[in-house]
């Protein structure tokens, strides 16, 4: 009776533990100046992933990795997402669909790569991710995003991908990576890379048990620059002048710059492949913990106070215009950059509430200029 009666009360310490972790994770998760928190992930409840905020890829899927993606091998544990790489070995459920690197006998290997497409994306923020990571020789861990893909036709590089965070071995030595890519000429797939490497050997000069410790890693993007941090040591600057994609003869991209566009968010743990390095002395099973994920976008206030600055008239919020057009009449619109060159011509049809472009302009200050019954009206508009 006493056992039961011990027991019963360290299990109730326990759940008392966890709630307290939980709420104590809740009421300090950290507020920046000028931005507001838009959406996150905790981690809180134990089991799988919160669907409405994960979805995961399924099989092999690219760069020649050993791992088969799977949902078993994410899950929720103690406040933290756990995405867990193994050695476990089971026919290819797919063996003979595919006639290159994916048409393998057996499944040797196995990970987890969940992500928010086609549930959460976002254009400009800061995205603040606090994780642990398997610093091993095989391990492959990223946190990335990915631009949409708009029916097939701006696919990758062109849909642009930022590496937050990667981990993967360069000439037999391990490095952390922060990067981002978009199209080239060379050819169809072939990606105009900005990188930055830094010898894993270095964070192990700095404190030889960095590898067992969780880090915070923070992308600030915005309309000028991505910039890529780990614990706060600024890593990459890639200014968005330079991410435009070319003209090509395979896809017409000529001008489209994927980072004024909406990315979605994946985090993974690969195994092998091209860059993970030899699987031979992986410690499995090998685990990434994630504590937790957030996103801030700029708030309302901060947005207005660089309106003001400029001089705007209105302000668009998430690139669209809005326009105040009189009930039952036609508007002609001339939307024209502050050096003068026309980016839009057209008209809109006034149905009961504002009118809404049916284009949208890269963030930055136009002149807005309307025409309804022979009457012109110019205006400023901060688009963002």
């Amino acid at each position: 009776m006493e056992t039961k009666r011990i027991c019963y009360v360290s299990a109730l310490l326990l759940a008392c533990c966890t709630a307290g972790k939980a709420q104590d994770q809740r009421e300090e998760i950290r507020q920046y100046k000028g931005y507001e928190l838009v959406w996150h992930d905790e981690f809180d409840m134990d089991g799988a992933p919160d669907p409405a905020n994960w979805t995961f890829e399924r099989g092999f899927v690219r760069n020649q990795e050993d791992q088969w993606y799977q949902e078993d091998n994410a899950f929720c544990e103690g406040g933290r997402l756990i995405i867990e790489g193994r050695k476990e070995r089971f026919p290819n459920p797919e063996y003979g669909r595919y006639n290159d690197w994916r048409n393998r006998e057996y499944v040797d290997y196995t990970s987890a790569c969940v992500t928010t497409d086609r549930l959460h994306s976002w254009t400009y923020g800061r995205f603040v991710i606090r994780a642990k990571i398997p610093a091993f020789t095989g391990c492959w861990p990223a946190i990335w995003t990915l631009g949409q893909q708009y029916n097939g036709l701006y696919s990758w590089p062109h849909n642009g991908e930022i590496d937050i965070m990667e981990f993967y071995q360069i000439g037999g030595k391990p490095y952390i990576l922060a990067n981002a890519c978009w199209g080239s000429t060379t050819s169809k797939y072939s990606p105009t890379w900005n990188t930055k490497t830094k010898p894993y050997s270095m964070f192990l000069a700095q404190d030889p048990e960095w590898g067992e410790k969780f880090h915070e890693w923070r992308m600030d993007w915005d309309e000028n620059y991505i910039k890529l941090y780990l614990d706060d040591e600024l890593l990459n600057v890639i200014p968005l002048a330079s991410t435009v994609n070319p003209q090509t003869t395979f896809f017409n991209v000529e001008g489209y710059n994927p980072f004024r566009k909406p990315q979605y968010l994946l985090l993974n743990l690969a195994l092998g492949g091209i860059n993970g390095g030899s699987l031979s002395n992986t410690p499995f099973p090998c685990r990434y913990e994630i504590d937790y994920v957030r996103v801030y976008q700029k708030s309302a206030s901060a947005v207005q106070s660089v309106a003001d600055a400029v001089g705007a008239d209105a302000v668009g919020a998430e690139g669209r215009i809005l326009l105040s057009c009189p009930e039952g009449t036609s508007t002609e619109v001339c939307v024209a950059d502050l050096s003068g060159r026309e980016v839009w011509r057209g008209s809109v049809e006034a149905h009961g509430g504002p009118c809404v472009l049916p284009f949208r302009p890269a963030p930055g200050v136009y002149v807005v200029r309307t025409v309804v019954g022979g009457e012109s009206v110019s205006s400023k508009v901060m688009v963002w």
